[in-house]
């Protein structure tokens, strides 16, 4: 898979011309294909949160009545894995986006390796093609002319010249600078060369290229530049004439690397973080003996450890390998930030809206709530009609009236969430009360 990414990034740099517009390219081309599984990892986030609220007060409630007890807690915990089940709560689905993107994180970082070892290999053939050339352009004219002249008088009077030539060449073919970052497949940093070491280019490990000798195709003639090994040849033939052209001998200024982790652990900070139960005692292990309140607590410092942790390895990365690694970790993260900031905005409009609704249909209307009492009132007057009091007569049930229902009727209501009180336009009594024949007769 990294060498598919490598080889497609390629094809796109020779189309682009420019490696970091071809980074900028790639990952907006990466990211727009990913959006599908971005909105519906943010749905689903969102609905685990909802189901997580709703039931968290039968979590308690399970937790009160299993007790801390080791076999209490392996009960609590068996009770609300069927709970989970029972209300849609999907815990596979809040761990998939963080393994997700680890898989996409190491695929894009071995695919961005392979393409700057290439880069190099490349760069470091044409180099040396070029200085040879122009190397023994000045040596064979020496030759032919009539002057005898020495090795030391001929690698004298062809060294400026093929330092020259290298110079050219790589101005022509292989200057890929980015703003302020005279090399982006070194890292943005003070202490970072733009011109890597024979140390860097060859070595393994943390911010070494690994490229071996094998890899490189390219000869040596000891007899006329006097270079015993593969190693003095590059630094004669490459990294000499490429060093110090300006003055700067650092790579960058460190911006790319703080962008990137400031904007890294913004777009974690937007993103929600999954809730989930506390887990299962372990027999032995570092939660054994703990509660579910404390096993719950370790697991939110867990994942708020893992918040952290990705903008601080990203940042490690950013020091040691490419510049084009960290602006790809640039732009991703700027696109991830946009995204999140657009979708919470419309999803918290859409709760403001659904609550709304739900607001509207708990309360009741001036209309329900006169025909609730007055069916109230029907039954009261018919319980006291089946009874006989004193005297003989029936008790004249009293009207129910708008004085006292007023009150009341400001009173009825029924779950609403976050107990906000819904914009419904709510008639008065005077305005929905009829006129009496009385009143009618007065004004005729």
């Amino acid at each position: 898979m990294s060498a598919l990414i490598s080889g497609w990034m390629l094809s796109l740099f020779n189309s682009v011309g420019n490696f970091a517009l071809t980074v900028v390219i790639f990952t907006l081309i990466l990211k727009t294909a990913m959006l599908p599984f971005d909105f519906w990892q943010k749905k689903l986030a969102r609905k685990n949160a909802k189901i997580m609220k709703r039931m968290q007060p039968k979590l308690d409630a399970l937790r009160a009545q299993c007790g801390d007890d080791q076999q209490g807690q392996m009960l609590y915990w068996q009770k609300s894995r069927e709970l989970q089940k029972k209300e849609g709560y999907n815990a596979f689905g809040a761990c998939l986006p963080a393994i997700l993107t680890i898989v996409i994180f190491i695929t894009v970082f071995g695919g961005f390796n392979a393409t700057v070892r290439q880069r190099n290999i490349d760069m470091v053939e044409a180099m040396v093609a070029a200085y040879d050339t122009a190397f023994n352009a000045v040596w064979e004219e020496m030759d032919a002319s009539d002057t005898e002249y020495t090795v030391a008088q001929k690698r004298a009077a062809a060294k400026p010249v093929a330092e020259e030539a290298v110079r050219e060449a790589h101005a022509a073919l292989y200057e890929d600078g980015f703003f302020w970052i005279r090399n982006i497949f070194m890292p943005d940093t003070f202490w970072a060369a733009s011109v890597p070491t024979w140390e860097i280019l060859t070595g393994t490990g943390m911010g070494r290229l690994n490229i071996s000798e094998t890899d490189l195709n390219f000869q040596f003639n000891t007899q006329k530049d006097g270079l015993m090994d593969l190693a003095s040849v590059y630094e004669a033939k490459v990294q000499n004439p490429l060093s110090d052209r300006t003055g700067r001998t650092t790579n960058g200024f460190m911006l790319l690397p703080i962008i990137a982790i400031a904007l890294n652990f913004f777009s974690m900070k937007l993103a929600p973080q999954a809730q989930q139960p506390a887990p299962p005692p372990s027999m032995g292990g570092a939660n054994a003996g703990m509660s579910a309140e404390e096993r719950e607590k370790m697991q939110k410092n867990q994942m708020k450890m893992m918040m952290y942790m990705m903008p601080v390895m990203f940042g490690v990365i950013s020091l040691f390998y490419s510049s084009a690694f960290t602006l790809y970790i640039m732009i991703s993260s700027m696109f991830t930030v946009a995204f999140n900031l657009i979708y919470n905005f419309f999803a918290k409009k859409n709760d403001e809206v659904v609550e709304e609704a739900v607001a509207a249909a708990t309360y009741m209307t001036r209309r329900e709530y006169e025909e609730m009492k007055a069916k109230e009132a029907a039954e009261a007057a018919k319980k006291a009609a089946e009874k006989k009091p004193s005297g003989g007569l029936f008790k004249k049930p009293e009207p129910a009236g708008p004085k006292a229902d007023d009150v009341n009727f400001q009173k009825v209501r029924l779950n609403l969430p976050n107990n906000k009180k819904p914009v419904v336009p709510v008639k008065t009594y005077e305005n929905t009360q009829k006129p009496n024949n009385n009143q009618q007769n007065k004004k005729k």
